[in-house]
Order: C-alpha cells, then sequence, then structure tokens
C-alpha cells in the first residue's frame, strides 16, 4: 500500500527524533544521569516550595478570599467524598489578591486531597473580570502537588 500510494519515501514521512524535546533541551541531547538528578532536585524543590505555601496557608489571615464564598466544601457526595464548590461568577479576578486564592485553595483542600475528593465548577454568569490570567491557572497547577490531581474524581 505505501508503494501504490508513494508514501515512504518522502522525508517527513520518516520520524527525525524527538524535535520538540531538542528544542527544549537547546538541541543537546540529555544524558540519562543528567535527567535523574535533574528530575529528583525538582521533585525537592516543588515539595519545599508547596510545604512553604501550606505553612503560609495555615498562618496568614485569607479571610479576604474566603469571605467572597466563591470557593468553600459543600458536604459529601453519595459515594462519600467531599464536593468542592466553585463558582466562577464570585470570583473576582482582577481585584484579589491571587497569591492569597492560591493560599487558601491550599488551606482548604490540602486536609480534604489524601482521598478522592470532588470539584464542582458553575460557570453561569461569569464574565471576564472573572478569569484569572492562563499563566497564573498553569502556576497553580504546576504548584500543586500529585495527590491534588490523583484522587480528583471530577
Amino acid at each position: 500500500l505505501a508503494s501504490h500510494l508513494g508514501g515512504g519515501t518522502h522525508s517527513f514521512t520518516h520520524m527525525q527524533g524527538d524535535l520538540d524535546r531538542q528544542r527544549l533541551l537547546g538541541d543537546r541531547p540529555r544524558m540519562v544521569y543528567e535527567s535523574v538528578v535533574d528530575d529528583g532536585l525538582e521533585g525537592i524543590e516543588h515539595q519545599e516550595r508547596y510545604e512553604r505555601l501550606l505553612r503560609r496557608a495555615k498562618t496568614e489571615d485569607l479571610s479576604e478570599v474566603s469571605g467572597i464564598g466563591c470557593l468553600y466544601q459543600s458536604g459529601v457526595d453519595r459515594l462519600g467524598r467531599p464536593v468542592i464548590v466553585f463558582c466562577g461568577k464570585w470570583f473576582p479576578a482582577h481585584n484579589i489578591d491571587l497569591e492569597k486564592a492560591l493560599l487558601y485553595l491550599i488551606y482548604l483542600l490540602d486536609p480534604i486531597v489524601k482521598g478522592d475528593y470532588v470539584i464542582a465548577y458553575f460557570h453561569t454568569l461569569t464574565g471576564s473580570n472573572n478569569y484569572p490570567s492562563l499563566q497564573w491557572l498553569k502556576d497553580v497547577y504546576s504548584i500543586l502537588p500529585y495527590k491534588y490531581k490523583k484522587n480528583l474524581k471530577a
């Protein structure tokens, strides 16, 4: 079939290696030991950063964020999993300290994420002033440990 369609003879039909990885690494192949060492150090730094944020979340006054009522635990679902509610229209993304918002998220979720949990997001009447930047969302995702992602069920 390939010979009938003329496939297999053009350069684009052959894999040239992982070009994305090469671009990320500056066109330099990464040695296996570098990968293990770098990943280990990144993991330790990541864990230390999260623990610092958790300590701050437990000690700082977060009433500015908690008083808004956009994020709260509502109870449990029929399987007994805690349900966290996030109402987008009540989140004033451009008028709030986003670092305090992150701390409140950690404060609320850290005791819960040890087991399965559910987040219900309500988007009704949410406007552009309720949307945090994509970069902030990426930062939050990268800061939160794996247990947050693993145990989220809906």
